[in-house]
Formats: structure tokens, sequence, C-alpha cells
């Protein structure tokens, strides 16, 4: 008979610490419970104290919005370490994003779009679903009137052109 007790892998404590991280961090949010893997036999086992939450339908994972939004995923881990957005973790510890999250990103891409660079909006947007603050207001206002200046010399210059 053999009394020697299993040695676990590193790769199997690294997978037991990150459960065991993700179960206290939900616990202490009053979250319930939280699922966990058995490293024998693979089968979810819940911890006692609740149920497993499935994740509400309008989860989307990271890979889907940043093809959706045109970002890379890169990025999108970026404004989530950034503060700009919360991620929730799925199955593999996969980021899964919310309608607010997917909300938040299209707002930074638009104002990307509009010439805003990302540490502005870090400062401009809103940390909740709040209205947008009035800096970001008075910084667009100036935007739009620096294009009218620029649209106004290109056509004084243009004016100045022979004609062909």
């Amino acid at each position: 008979m053999d009394n020697h007790p299993t040695i676990i892998g590193p790769q199997t404590k690294a997978a037991l610490a990150l459960i065991e991280r993700h179960r206290r961090r939900e616990l202490q949010h009053g979250r319930g419970q939280v699922a966990t893997r058995s490293p024998s036999t693979g089968a979810t086992r819940p911890y006692p104290g609740g149920s497993l939450r499935p994740f509400p339908s309008t989860m989307s994972t990271i890979g889907d919005v940043s093809q959706h939004l045109g970002l890379t995923p890169r990025a999108i881990r970026l404004y989530e370490e950034m503060g700009l957005i919360a991620c929730q973790r799925g199955i593999k510890n996969m980021r899964m994003l919310d309608e607010t999250a997917k909300a938040r990103l299209d707002a930074i891409v638009e104002l990307k779009k509009l010439g805003l660079t990302i540490s502005e909006i870090a400062n401009f947007l809103p940390p909740q679903a709040e209205a947008a603050s009035s800096a970001l207001r008075d910084r667009l206002t100036q935007a739009l009137a620096a294009l009218d200046d620029q649209r106004g010399a290109i056509i004084a210059y243009l004016a100045r052109l022979p004609a062909a």
C-alpha cells in the first residue's frame, strides 16, 4: 500500500490558488457561493452557502466585444486596468463584459474618434453611468471651435490658390 500523499503539480496549485482568491472575493462582496473544480474529478462542486450564479445572457466575452467595437483585446484589458470599465470573470477566468461595460467601451471608442486621448477620456468619463461631465462638454466644445478655425483657414487658403 502506498501511504504517500498525492503531490500536486505547480499548475494545479496555481489554479487552486486562483479559485480560492475568487471564492474569497465573492464571499467578501456578499455574493454567496462560488463553484470550483475538483482537481481529481474535474466535476463542479459548490462551496457551502448558496448555488452557482450563472452569467446573464447579456454577458459577452472580451473577444466578441473587441470584434464588435473594432478594439483589440489588449486595449480592453488596458481600459480595465485603468479603471474605465469593470469586467467580471467567467469560466476559466475569462473576462466577461455586461451591458454597462459595453456601453462605456462604446463611449470610449466614440470619444477617441473625436480626437480625445485616453488620459483625457479617463479624466472626463464619469465613473459610473452618470451624465457626461461639464468638463467633457467644455473640452468637446473647444475641439469643435478648433475644427471651425481649421475649416476657415482651409477655405481661405483654397480661395488664394490659382484656378486650375
